[in-house]
C-alpha cells in the first residue's frame, strides 16, 4: 500500500519539476507547459483524497482538539473554532467526528476550513448536520505546503452554532468521538493518538429584568451636554423596547435631534427635538434590524443619544430627566418574551451659581440689556400693548430676542415668544380692557448659550375703551360663502382662496407655505386665515356656509396635544401635512423649528349648513389651524349645529304638557373616542412598524372596550401582516401599560385571523372595579404591528372599524354604549428595487442570458435574490427590469454583490436603499470567471473540471457543459481555458 508520504513526496516532484519546464519553456510553448502542470497537481490531489483510505495505524505522537471557546450560551449565535494542539508534531491528515443533540443546538451556517489544511477530502454540509447531529471532516495537506505542514496550535475549521429550541435552561455537548478519528504527522506518515477535549455549551438560560438607566446621571448645564440612555440587559438578549422619558422644558431644553444608537437599528418611533421641548416627553420605540438578528444586543448597550441644554432662567434649578414606565416594553430575542425593568433618572443642576475665587470675566454683551418700553394703544376698534426696543450690535452674536410676559401687578413674566435680530416691536393684541400686564425681554446666543442682563419689568394697564367690535362684511367663494371672522383685528387678513397648491402661503400675515399636501387636498378651495388668530379666545372665531353637500377639512398643528372642545366631532383621517416658515422671521411660538406638521381633520356638512370654528386655545405651542372645503356627490349625515347657550343664562328643563318634568341623563350622551395614532401612512415591503390604538372616555367611567378592524388581502397570505415586535407572524396584538399592569383589567378577546382575504383584529378589554374605568386624556391601549412581505393588490389599503363590533360601555344602568367616534386608517406600502451592471469576463456579445445570484448584505446578514443579467452592445450585463427587494429596511446601506454562474463573486458597491428604484452608482465592475463548483473560490478542482471538458480543439457545447463555454463561441476552445487560467495566480482564488 503506498504511504501518503510517497504520495506527497512523489506529487512535490511533479509539480517542481514542472514548473522549471515551463520557466525555460519557449513561449510559444508556455500554454501548453501550464497545462501538463495543471494535470499533474489534478492527480496529486486525487492521490491524497484517495490515500487516507489506504492508511494503518502505527504508533505515534499525541495530539489534542478540542474547541474554542470551550463552553458558548446560545443565543446569540457563535461561532465554534475547531483547534489543535500537535505541539512540535507536524500534521498533514486530519479526519475530525463531532456529534450534538440537533433538537438543542444547530449549525446557523457552512462549516469553514482554514487554510492549514487545505484539500478538502470531506466536509458535512449544515443539512445533513443538523438532521443527523453528526458532523465529519477530513482535511489534508496540500502538495505545495508539504514543506511547511502546520504544529503547534493552529485552527482547522469554524463551526457557526445557534439554538436549536426556545425551551428555556438547556444544556449541550459538542463531543469528539475520537474511536472514529484519525490525525497522521507529516512528514513521517505516522500515526498520532487523539485526545478530544469536549464543549459545554448553554441553550436558553433564564434571564431576571432589564434596568434603563442615563449616563452621566448627574450633571450640570450650561454647558450643553450629551446625555446617553443606557438599556442594562444583563444575559436577555434584546429584540424590541418602547421606553418613555420626562423633563421639565421650563428648565431644560434638547439642543438638537435625538440619535439613536445602533445597537437596535430599526427606529419604530423617535420624538422630534421640537415635540419634546413643547411637552416634556420623549417616545423611542426602537427595534432589533433584520440583518441584527444573529447579534441581538446583550449586556449594558446605548439606546440614544440625547442633547441638551439649560433654558431656565433663575440660579441654581434643580431638575431631573426620569423613566415614565407608562407604556413601556421590552422584549428579548429570540425568546420574544416581555421583561420586567427598572429604572433610574438622572439629576441635573441648571445654571448653578459660581462661588470660585476667582470670577469669570463677563462681556458687556453679557451685562447689558436691550433699551425696552411698553405702552398702551388704541387703533379704531383694536386694543394693545405695543412693545419696542433696540438691539444689541451684531457683534454680540445674539440669535433671538425672548419676550416674557405675565398678568396682574408686581407678577413675575413667563416666556411669551421669540423675536429675531431684526425685529425692534411687537405688537401684543392678545390683551382685554381694564387688565394689567407685565413684560420683560432679554438677548440670548443659541451656539453659546449665553444671554444678555434683563431689561427691568414694565407694567401697563389695558385702559382705554374699545366700542364692541362689528364684524367684517361676509367674503366667499363659490363652496364656501358667507366667511365671518369674528377676530377683527386681524380679519382682514382673512380670504377665501381657490385651487390650493404646493408652496401657497398658508396665512395672509406669514410668510409659511404648504408642503406635502395629500391628493384630496389639492385644487380644493380654502380658507387662508391670519396666523396671529391663534392668540385668541373667541368662542366663535370664525364661521361660513357651504353650497353644496361638503366634507370640511382642519388641518390642526400638532404641537397642539389637547384639542379645543369644538373639535370633539371632528375625525382624524390619519393624513398628515407639512407647514414651512422659509425664512425664519422667528415668530414661531415655541422658537425651535421652521416645519411643523398638521394632522387633518374632517367632518360633513350638507348643503347651506353653518361651519363654526373656534379658537384654539393655547398661545405657546403652535401655528393657526386651516380650513379647506371638498364638495361631495352625496349627502351626509348631518349634525345638528347648536349654538352655545351664554354662561350668564339660566337653563331651563322643558316641561312638556301633561308630561313629569324630567332632566335629561348625561350618562346617555356619548363622548368616548377611539384613536389610532400614526407615525406615517407610507411603509416599505419589509419595514416593521407599528400603530397604538388609544381610549378616551370623556370623563366618563366604562366598563369595557371592544374594537373589531378589518382590511383585505389577496394570495393564500396576507401582503399586509399583523406581526411581534420581532416581525414573525403574531395571533395578538400587543395590550399595554398602564391596562397590562393593572389588576382590573382583563383582555378575554384578544385576536388575529387571516381568512377569505380578510385579516380580522378582535380585542376586548374589561373593567373589573367596582368604579369602572374613567380618562379625559388619549392613553394608548394596544399596539399592532405590521409587516408587509410584498405590495399589496389594494394599495393604499383602508383598516377599518366595524361599527357594530367596536364599542365602549358605560358603567352605568342602564347600559350605554358612549363611544362617539372612531378613527378608520390607512396603510401604503411602497417597494423598493435595484438596477446594477457588470461586466462578465470573456462575454463581448449582446443579448447574452446568465443566471445569477444578487446579494445585499448588511451587519453579517445576507439578502439573496436569484436574478437574471442580460448583456448589451457593449457586453455589459444588466437586469432587464429592476430587481425587487423585498425583505430590506429602508434608510439602511448594502453591500451588493453579485455571483453569476461559473463565475467568482464580486462587490459592485454599496448602497442606501430607498423607496423606489435605486440605481448602483458604480457601474460595469468585471466579474471574473472560473469558479464551476459554485464555492466561491478558483482552485486546482475547477482547473480539472474544464480540462476534463477540452479534450478536443473544439468541443461542442452541450446543456451539461454550457458553464465552460466562458466566450459563448459555442465551442469550448483553448480561449476558454486561458480566461480561466489568467485568474489563476495562487492555489487559492477567493471570490469577494
Amino acid at each position: 500500500m503506498p504511504a501518503i508520504k510517497n504520495i506527497l513526496s512523489s506529487l512535490q516532484r511533479r509539480v517542481s519539476g514542472l514548473r522549471v519546464k515551463y520557466k525555460a519553456a519557449p513561449p510559444a510553448m508556455q500554454m501548453l507547459g501550464v497545462i501538463l502542470m495543471l494535470l499533474g497537481i489534478v492527480g496529486g490531489v486525487w492521490g491524497v483524497r484517495e490515500g487516507y483510505k489506504w492508511l494503518s495505524r502505527a504508533a505515534g505522537e499525541t495530539a489534542r482538539i478540542y474547541f474554542e471557546p470551550a463552553t458558548a450560551t446560545f443565543p446569540p449565535n457563535q461561532t465554534m473554532k475547531m483547534m489543535i494542539d500537535s505541539g512540535t508534531t507536524g500534521i498533514g491528515f486530519v479526519k475530525a467526528v463531532v456529534t450534538f443533540n440537533p433538537a438543542k443546538v444547530k449549525l446557523t451556517g457552512e462549516i469553514t476550513t482554514s487554510d492549514k489544511l487545505k484539500t478538502v477530502v470531506e466536509k458535512t454540509s449544515m443539512a445533513t448536520a443538523n438532521s443527523t447531529g453528526q458532523i465529519t471532516i477530513v482535511l489534508g495537506l496540500l502538495p505545495a505546503d508539504s514543506l511547511n505542514p502546520p504544529m503547534g496550535i493552529f485552527e482547522i475549521a469554524q463551526l457557526p452554532f445557534g439554538a436549536a429550541t426556545t425551551t428555556a435552561n438547556q444544556t449541550d455537548t459538542l463531543a469528539f468521538q475520537t474511536a472514529s478519528m484519525e490525525m497522521w504527522s507529516y512528514p513521517g506518515n505516522a500515526a498520532v493518538a487523539i485526545t478530544g477535549t469536549n464543549s459545554t455549551v448553554s441553550v436558553n438560560p433564564s434571564a431576571g429584568g432589564v434596568n434603563f438607566h442615563m449616563t452621566p446621571s448627574t450633571f450640570t448645564l450650561p454647558p450643553s451636554q450629551t446625555m446617553k440612555l443606557m438599556l442594562n440587559a444583563g444575559i436577555n438578549k434584546i429584540g424590541f423596547v418602547s421606553v418613555n422619558l420626562t423633563f421639565d422644558p421650563t428648565k431644560v431644553r434638547l439642543a438638537g435631534e435625538i440619535t439613536a444608537g445602533t445597537s437596535l437599528g430599526t427606529v419604530v418611533e423617535k420624538t422630534s427635538m421640537a415635540t419634546a421641548n413643547s411637552t416634556g416627553r420623549i417616545s423611542l420605540v426602537l427595534a432589533l434590524a433584520t440583518v441584527d438578528r444573529d447579534f441581538p444586543p446583550t449586556g449594558d448597550f446605548e439606546l440614544a443619544s440625547i442633547p441638551l441644554a439649560a433654558f431656565g432662567t433663575g440660579s441654581n434649578l434643580t431638575t431631573t430627566f426620569s423613566v415614565d414606565p407608562a407604556g413601556m416594553e421590552v422584549w428579548s430575542y429570540p425568546e420574544q418574551q416581555s421583561l420586567s425593568f427598572t429604572h433610574t433618572g438622572a439629576t441635573i443642576t441648571v445654571n448653578p451659581v459660581n462661588i470660585t475665587a476667582t470670577p469669570t470675566p463677563i462681556s458687556s454683551c453679557q451685562t447689558g440689556q436691550p433699551n425696552f418700553t411698553v405702552t398702551n394703544t388704541c387703533t379704531g376698534t383694536t386694543l394693545s400693548n405695543r412693545i419696542t426696543w433696540s438691539t444689541f450690535p451684531s457683534s454680540c452674536g445674539f440669535d433671538t430676542y425672548p419676550i416674557q410676559r405675565c398678568l396682574g401687578n408686581n407678577c413675575t413674566p413667563d416666556f411669551f415668544v421669540n423675536m429675531s435680530p431684526a425685529s425692534t416691536q411687537l405688537t401684543d393684541n392678545n390683551v382685554e380692557y381694564g387688565k394689567v400686564y407685565g413684560y420683560r425681554m432679554r438677548a440670548y446666543d443659541i451656539e453659546t448659550q449665553t444671554y444678555s442682563g434683563y431689561t427691568p419689568t414694565l407694567y401697563v394697564t389695558a385702559n382705554c375703551a374699545i366700542p364692541t367690535p362689528t364684524p367684517l362684511p361676509p367674503a366667499g367663494g363659490r363652496l364656501i360663502t358667507n366667511l365671518i371672522a369674528n377676530d377683527t383685528a386681524e380679519a382682514i387678513e382673512w380670504s377665501v382662496r381657490q385651487n390650493l397648491q404646493q408652496n401657497d402661503f398658508m396665512y395672509g400675515d406669514r410668510p409659511y407655505i404648504f408642503q406635502n399636501l395629500s391628493q384630496t387636498l389639492l385644487g380644493r378651495e380654502w380658507i387662508r386665515p391670519a396666523q396671529k388668530s391663534w392668540t385668541s379666545t373667541l368662542s366663535t372665531l370664525a364661521s361660513f356656509q357651504v353650497t353644496a353637500n361638503s366634507t370640511v377639512y382642519v388641518l390642526f398643528d400638532d404641537r397642539f396635544t389637547t384639542k379645543p372642545s369644538w373639535m370633539n366631532t371632528w375625525q382624524d383621517t390619519g393624513v398628515n401635512v407639512s407647514g414651512l416658515d422659509p425664512v425664519g422671521i422667528g415668530s414661531d411660538p415655541i422658537g425651535t423649528s421652521n416645519l411643523a406638521t398638521f394632522s387633518v381633520y374632517s367632518k360633513q356638512y350638507a348643503t347651506g349648513q353653518t361651519v363654526l370654528l373656534g379658537s384654539i386655545g393655547d398661545i405657546n405651542t403652535g401655528w393657526m389651524y386651516v380650513a379647506i372645503a371638498r364638495a361631495d356627490a352625496v349627502s351626509p349625515t348631518v349634525t345638528p349645529t347648536r349654538t352655545p347657550t351664554p354662561i350668564a343664562s339660566p337653563t331651563r328643563t322643558p316641561t312638556p304638557f301633561n308630561t313629569p318634568t324630567r332632566t335629561p341623563t348625561p350618562s346617555l350622551q356619548k363622548s368616548g373616542y377611539i384613536k389610532v395614532i400614526q407615525d406615517s401612512v407610507d411603509h416599505t415591503v419589509g419595514e416593521l412598524f407599528s400603530v397604538a390604538i388609544s381610549i378616551n372616555t370623556g370623563g366618563r367611567a366604562i366598563s369595557s372596550v371592544t374594537w373589531r378592524i378589518s382590511y383585505p388581502y389577496s394570495g393564500t397570505t396576507p401582503e399586509l401582516n399583523v406581526v411581534d415586535p420581532i416581525g414573525t407572524q403574531a395571533t395578538q396584538i400587543v395590550p399595554l401599560t398602564p391596562f397590562t399592569g393593572a389588576t382590573d383589567w382583563t383582555f378575554s378577546v384578544n385576536s388575529v385571523s387571516r381568512a377569505n382575504g380578510q385579516v380580522t383584529i378582535d380585542f376586548a378589554a374589561v373593567n373589573t372595579s367596582t368604579a369602572g374605568y374613567t380618562s379625559n386624556v388619549d392613553v394608548p391601549m394596544a399596539r399592532i404591528y405590521f409587516k408587509a412581505n410584498r405590495l399589496p393588490a389594494v394599495n393604499p389599503t383602508q383598516l377599518t372599524f366595524d361599527p357594530l363590533q367596536t364599542k365602549m360601555l358605560s358603567k352605568t344602568t342602564p347600559l350605554t354604549d358612549i363611544l362617539a367616534a372612531y378613527q378608520n386608517f390607512t396603510i401604503r406600502i411602497t417597494s423598493s428595487s435595484l438596477m446594477f451592471s457588470a461586466q462578465l469576463q470573456g462575454v463581448t456579445k449582446p443579448f447574452v442570458t446568465k443566471s445569477a445570484l444578487l446579494t445585499l448584505s448588511s451587519g453579517g446578514s445576507d439578502l439573496n435574490y436569484n436574478v437574471s443579467v442580460v448583456s448589451d452592445s457593449a457586453g455589459i450585463f444588466r437586469p432587464s427590469a429592476p430587481v425587487e427587494l423585498n425583505g430590506v429596511n429602508g434608510g439602511q446601506s448594502y453591500d451588493v454583490y453579485l455571483k453569476p454562474e461559473g463565475y467568482l463573486r464580486r462587490k459592485l458597491g454599496t448602497i442606501t436603499i430607498q423607496g423606489g428604484t435605486n440605481t448602483l452608482a458604480q457601474a460595469g465592475k468585471e466579474v471574473l470567471a472560473g469558479d464551476f463548483d459554485g464555492n466561491n473560490i478558483l482552485n486546482i478542482l475547477d482547473i480539472g473540471k474544464i480540462l476534463s471538458v477540452y479534450t478536443e480543439l473544439s468541443v461542442p457545447v452541450t446543456t451539461a457543459t454550457r458553464i465552460y463555454d466562458i466566450d459563448i463561441s459555442d465551442d469550448i476552445n483553448i480561449t476558454d481555458v486561458a480566461i480561466v487560467l489568467i485568474n489563476y495566480t495562487a492555489l487559492q482564488i477567493y471570490g469577494d
